[in-house]
């Protein structure tokens, strides 16, 4: 029976230095996600309505923007691969926007995708991303 108060007492202590730890804290800022985690996203361009790669767009890259509690980052990832996973990305939800860019650093098109979550030690799939660019294909004899 000693035993069974003597652990009682341990655990209702615990409970107590617990509870003070967090309204010591002040802040809910303890309580956010911690770690990181990355996205994994996928690409095509369509010119018309006909797929196109990225050489007939005269697109260089592909920029993933990430507005949250954290402010502003963006991965550039290299157009041709049509196929990107970003390096880590601090855990939690942000605002995310994408865009195809020619190589002079114009935006071909831009696209809005809402708030992605991100989760630690996970990959975030976005999934396929269409680009439309409006303009000719590049000829390809045209070029060295």
């Amino acid at each position: 029976m000693l035993r069974i108060l003597a652990l009682a007492a341990v655990l209702l202590s615990s409970v107590a230095c617990l509870d003070d730890s967090l309204e010591d804290s002040g802040s809910i800022a303890s309580l956010e996600p911690s770690g990181e985690g990355n996205l994994s996203l996928e690409w095509a361009i369509f010119m018309g309505d006909e797929m196109h790669d990225c050489i007939d767009a005269g697109a260089d890259s592909v920029e993933l923007t990430l507005t949250g509690d954290r402010g502003e980052q963006t991965r550039v990832m290299a157009c041709l691969s049509g196929l990107a996973e970003t390096d880590a990305v601090g855990a939690g939800d942000y605002d995310a926007a994408i865009r195809l860019v020619d190589y002079e650093g114009n935006t071909l098109d831009q696209l809005e995708l809402g708030t992605l979550t991100i989760q630690a030690n996970r990959t975030t799939p976005i999934g396929a991303v269409d680009f439309v660019v409006v303009r000719d294909p590049i000829r390809r004899d045209n070029r060295q």
